[in-house]
């Protein structure tokens, strides 16, 4: 089911690839949960992220100049735009971790969330990238670092059984997530769903769609890789 797609694969082979593995990873399966007030369940990723994917209404773009230095992947939300690193594959568990990040900012998104603060964004993001890595077969975080320690916990609790995660358990990873310089001063994420954007962000969606691959205007942040 996974590809060895990296740099050099086509546009349409990385839709279809990305596309195949969030329709199929079993550990899809076990992303389940509520973070407060908000709902991340499977079928966001193997139904609804992955159809907008497969019909470009969320473009994946993997090109040079698209992403920050040491940045593996990001989600630009006022613009539709997947971006993922020259050197992702999915046949590497942890890209398709980042991925599984991503695809959450894309599945809140869809949800037309609102604005939310970043610390619950990204709280949510790496929660949802800590269960896909253990129920992949990993039994340690990711990387070590202080927000996947607190979201390791927090996932541990879900694939346990619980749906709604404590509170003292976000509490946790959101201070992490609020210490850490790479999130600190980023503004809330703007989750306004498809068909909600602002002229100019349809303006500048249709831009950059109609570039057809060539490098995007890089969302603020993303994922990185390495220790947090």
């Amino acid at each position: 089911m996974q590809s060895n797609l990296a740099a050099g694969g086509s546009r349409v082979s990385l839709q279809i690839d990305v596309y195949d593995f969030l329709k199929r990873a079993p550990a899809i399966s076990r992303i389940n949960f509520a973070y407060r007030k908000f709902k991340i369940y499977p079928s966001g990723y193997t139904d609804d992220i992955a159809k907008l994917i497969l019909d470009r209404n969320i473009l994946l773009v993997q090109a040079s100049g698209s992403l920050k230095k040491r940045v593996a992947a990001s989600y630009h939300s006022s613009v539709d735009i997947l971006n993922v690193s020259t050197d992702f594959l999915l046949s590497n568990q942890k890209d398709c971790a980042y991925l599984i990040h991503e695809c959450t900012h894309a599945l809140c998104d869809w949800q037309g969330l609102g604005a939310v603060d970043v610390k619950a964004s990204e709280g949510m993001a790496f929660i949802a990238e800590a269960i896909y890595w253990i129920a992949s077969g990993n039994s340690s975080p990711m990387h070590a670092g202080r927000i996947r320690e607190a979201a390791f916990a927090a996932a541990e609790s879900v694939l346990g059984g619980t749906y709604a995660i404590e509170n003292a358990l976000i509490e946790d990873v959101e201070a992490r997530v609020g210490a850490e310089a790479h999130y600190a001063r980023k503004p809330p994420a703007q989750f306004n769903g498809y068909g909600k954007r602002s002229l100019g962000d349809r303006f500048l969606r249709a831009i950059s769609h109609e570039a057809n691959g060539d490098p995007r205007p890089p969302s603020p942040g993303g994922i990185r890789r390495g220790s947090l």
